[in-house]
């Protein structure tokens, strides 16, 4: 994979890759196996000029509150991909046309408008419920336990989630973040 992806099927992948990798690292902090000395000596980043990241003194706590921003903001990205594929699939004006297209154009909207916090910014066309049940087969990220049912449904009130906080469990959890933009991809391709 190059640095920069030229279809838009490869910036989803991609996208999702970079939300494997950070989900990866909070999970290796949340599990010791990254710990806070990695960030305490001073990181050079440019030999040519000298210079380097400062130390870094951040406590467990803050740095665990910064590997789920670090999360959340692989998944505004990957958000942003697929809405940007949507757009060129589908066109601009058609945001309302199918169920997944609305969920990720308001999934988008919530990053863009607060990349940090981000809060879910439903316009008034957008404000109701939405709902999708996905074979978890779809998922080349995620392996599901083969006790669990073979699919996930997932319903959104955005009447209700208007204003709120975004959260992991609006998604049911990331796997089915993960399951919602798989399965958005299918749709492109």
């Amino acid at each position: 994979m190059t640095l920069y992806c030229e279809t838009f099927t490869q910036q989803i992948e991609e996208s999702l890759n970079v939300l494997n990798l950070a989900l990866r690292l909070q999970i290796g902090f949340r599990e010791k196996y990254i710990s806070n000395s990695c960030f305490t000596p001073k990181i050079g980043i440019n030999y040519a000029t000298g210079s380097y990241l400062k130390p870094d003194t951040t406590s467990n706590n803050q740095l665990k509150d910064r590997f789920q921003n670090l999360v959340f903001s692989a998944m505004g990205t990957a958000s942003c991909a697929i809405d940007r594929a949507l757009d060129d699939k589908f066109g601009r004006e058609n945001k309302n046309t199918s169920d997944i297209r609305s969920i990720f154009y308001t999934i988008r909207c919530a990053f863009a408008h607060d990349p940090i916090n981000p809060k879910w910014q439903c316009h008034e066309k957008y404000c109701k419920t939405y709902r999708i049940t996905i074979n978890k087969n779809e998922s080349s990220h995620v392996a599901f336990q083969n006790d669990l049912p073979e699919s996930m449904k997932f319903e959104l009130n955005f009447q209700a989630l208007n204003k709120q906080s975004l959260k992991f469990e609006h998604f049911l959890a990331l796997d089915g973040f993960f399951l919602l933009a798989e399965y958005a991809k299918k749709i492109i391709i």
